[in-house]
């Protein structure tokens, strides 16, 4: 059995916007990838790169409730736009 390995640079650029002490930080992904590359875990794995979901891929995981919440914060400005998110979590 294979282990997949899925990453892409630009999940370094996660950052939780209403709560700058959450755990998912660059850094923490930044320090994970040092850390699989530095060991050998990496080797063991099959890297594959991440490709952008589509409404089908999104829809495996999550209910078309929160799939429409989450489309509704698009016309949102970026002021009202944490308040409204935090409603959903």
């Amino acid at each position: 059995m294979e282990t997949y390995y899925i990453t892409d640079d630009k999940m370094q650029l996660h950052e939780n916007l209403w709560d700058k002490n959450h755990i998912e930080t660059p850094e923490r992904i930044a320090a994970i990838n040092k850390i699989l590359q530095e060991t050998s875990l990496l080797s063991k794995c099959k890297k594959l790169h991440s490709s952008k979901a589509d409404i089908e891929d999104i829809s495996l995981v999550h209910s078309e409730e929160y799939i429409e919440s989450i489309r509704a914060t698009t016309s949102l400005s970026e002021k009202s736009f944490v308040p409204n998110l935090m409603t959903l979590i």
